[in-house]
């Protein structure tokens, strides 16, 4: 195969893993994006939340708040296969939810 054609096939493979990576990525960051929505509705339910559904409302915090880290440890470890090692970025552009409360005793 001469070189310049060698070039031009490695050039093509380097565009589709790029593409691949990319989107790679972006689902991870949809999956971050949705479960920082669902954080955000179960947080307003547990605010709204009454004396006699407050233990509900902080189990589906907590279980969102799973869902979260979750999907956070899924796109850093996406990120450290393509070398992205400093995560800081992450939580610069996925802001982290607040930790779940501790669950009153009923």
């Amino acid at each position: 195969m001469p070189r310049d054609a060698r070039e031009a096939f490695h050039d093509v493979i380097e565009q589709e893993l790029n593409s691949e990576r990319a989107a790679v990525l972006g689902r991870a960051g949809r999956k971050m994006e949705a479960a920082l929505a669902e954080c955000a509705r179960a947080g307003d339910v547990l605010a709204a939340a009454g004396p006699e559904h407050q233990a509900a409302a902080v189990d589906a915090y907590r279980a969102a708040f799973r869902r979260y880290q979750d999907a956070r440890m899924g796109l850093c470890i996406y990120r450290e296969a393509l070398g992205l090692n400093d995560h800081r970025r992450v939580d610069e552009i996925f802001k982290p939810p607040p930790p779940p409360p501790p669950r009153e005793p009923t």
